[in-house]
């Protein structure tokens, strides 16, 4: 936890009784049950430096397969899951530019890493999920991230969001500066994410907040 003490609602977050009951009970569940991402990685998104966060992309859950989810919304540590597939697609379409094989090998560095540097925070709804239940932890983790959603959203008013999907809208959709579009997982990407515009659209508000720009597609793929 030692990298995440400059978050403000974080250090009242981890000494709240709500929270510790419901890290208590997953670490229990654990002895018996797959829950992903890992014990270290469950507020990984929040190595943003809080002085360089610019952009949040909100989404659902982590991925639900094995060595997959990683604490990143949308990263995957694995292989490119089918919603990441979708992102990378888009990104095609908007910038006209192939993702890369080496940037298919380590998807992690691309969108992820990559990202996190440039100030842009991957944060789910729920941090955890059991393996092969979509939304399981969905209920447990709503009153935490609710409460953290509310701090971004009053500490930080000139962030853009990129909200994925109806649970990301249905917590941030009263944010100032926001792209909202389907989640990219196979069942809604076409229908309203694949062809939206949406990563160029977060980059058309951060420069008019003068704000540098996301390189979303680096130079050679990183």
């Amino acid at each position: 936890m030692a990298l995440l003490k400059t978050w403000k609602p974080l250090k009242t977050l981890f000494k709240n009784p709500y929270y510790k009951k419901v890290i208590k009970d997953i670490n229990r569940n654990r002895k018996i049950k797959d829950i992903y991402p890992r014990k270290q990685d469950v507020f990984r998104a929040f190595k943003v430096r809080e002085e360089d966060l610019k952009v949040i992309i909100l989404g659902q859950d982590p991925y639900h397969t094995p060595e997959v989810a990683n604490g990143l919304a949308f990263s995957s540590s694995l292989g490119i899951p089918p919603s990441l597939r979708n992102i990378f697609k888009e990104l095609e379409i908007e910038y006209r530019t192939p993702i890369m094989h080496k940037a298919l090998e380590n998807p992690e560095l691309f969108w992820g890493n990559n990202l996190v540097e440039q100030g842009v925070l991957l944060l789910n709804t729920a941090l955890t999920v059991e393996k092969g239940k979509p939304l399981s932890h969905k209920d447990l983790w709503k009153p935490i991230t609710s409460t953290l959603i509310k701090y971004l959203k009053k500490d930080f008013p000139d962030v853009v969001w990129l909200l994925l999907g109806n649970k990301a809208k249905e917590m941030a959709e009263d944010v100032t500066y926001r792209v909202s579009t389907t989640h990219p997982s196979p069942l809604s990407a076409h229908r309203g994410f694949i062809g939206s515009n949406c990563f160029s659209q977060v980059n058309n508000l951060l420069s008019k907040l003068s704000k540098q720009e996301i390189q979303w597609i680096p130079n050679n793929n990183f």
